[in-house]
């Protein structure tokens, strides 16, 4: 299938929704097979802290499509990437991929086992990777991010499912990277490329642009303050649902708003929580655990270039946990 024209068809295809001219029982105007399909996230991830007990798990993993929307189920192929899988054959089971009639998204469901030995020992990781099939091609340019590709900035044919009986990364905060509004550093070079989120006490490391550390500081440390302080589930940017009865229940999360109100609320009980945490704690305040790194939309460490160096964000020394207020 021609690239160009699957990326035409994100405009025209999208056009014709906003502007109401189709139903879910009618195809847009063209054939199904300039239909493509791709992962909006290359990292997903799943635990079993709230069901210790569980013998297994059913992962959905959302799909995007460009193209038209059909009236019938549509199979998706979809096959196991073993360069970026840990988990052994008995501990997953691919269950299938599906983009149901009238949808313009689907799912590939994947069972994983709590198998607790093993994740006692660590993460386990399955990766993914969709195939073209009769229904659905996978000609789409990576590199060409078109504004209405399901309002995402990444088009990925793989991705890897990461499982723990530890603390999971919320799904809200790499909504349009919503992650860079809660969680900020400054960042912090030495001689041998490891980055820090403070100066050292030399005052001999160089500062890398603080342009990098907008994309926001993620660790699990700061994940188990934001599941003790905020609601489990939030509305960020609206991507649960805008219908008046969710957001009666699911507000939505708008930081670029100066008007949200609940958002300013949500933001002042996680700064209150660290303030406090802190003025009580001077000798021990609240930091990042040892996986802090600085990640974009997807979920992935964000590598730089300063000084003719490439740098891995990744952070060493469990710099403290600062609320970004860029933005609130």
């Amino acid at each position: 299938m021609n690239r160009l024209r699957i990326i035409s068809l994100v405009l025209t295809a999208s056009a014709a929704l906003l502007a109401g001219g189709c139903s879910q029982d009618e195809l847009l105007p063209y054939a199904t097979e300039d239909s493509a399909i791709y992962f909006p996230t290359n990292n997903q991830m799943y635990s079993f802290i709230d069901t210790p007990d569980a013998e297994y798990a059913d992962v959905e993993i959302r799909l995007n499509i460009i193209g038209p929307i059909a009236n019938y189920d549509r199979p998706v192929a979809v096959e196991v990437n073993q360069e970026t899988t840990t988990a052994t054959a008995g501990q997953y089971t691919v269950l299938g991929g599906m983009v149901k009639a009238g949808a313009a998204s689907g799912t590939v469901t994947v069972r994983i086992n709590n198998d607790k030995e093993s994740l006692a020992q660590g993460d386990l990781m399955l990766g993914l990777r969709l195939l073209d099939n009769d229904q659905f091609s996978t000609a789409i340019d990576p590199e060409s991010k078109p504004p209405l590709v399901g309002g995402h900035d990444l088009v990925s044919f793989e991705t890897v499912l990461t499982w723990s009986n530890d603390i999971k990364m919320p799904d809200y905060l790499l909504q349009r990277n919503f992650l860079r509004y809660v969680s900020y550093t400054a960042l912090w070079v030495d001689d041998d490329g490891n980055v820090y989120g403070e100066q050292n006490k030399e005052g001999t490391r160089k500062r890398i642009s603080a342009k990098y550390a907008s994309n926001g500081l993620y660790s699990k440390n700061l994940a188990r303050i934001l599941r003790e302080v905020w609601p489990e589930v939030l509305n960020v940017f609206g991507y649960l649902g805008t219908d008046a009865d969710f957001l009666e229940k699911y507000p939505m999360i708008n930081p670029g708003n100066v008007m949200d109100m609940y958002t300013k609320q949500l933001f002042h009980k996680l700064e209150t929580y660290i303030y406090e945490y802190n003025q009580a704690h001077p000798d021990d305040i609240l930091r990042h655990s040892d996986d802090a790194a600085v990640l974009n939309t997807s979920g992935n460490i964000v590598s730089v270039k300063s000084g003719g160096k490439t740098y891995e964000l990744k952070l060493k020394e469990n710099p403290p946990i600062l609320v970004n207020p860029f933005g609130l």
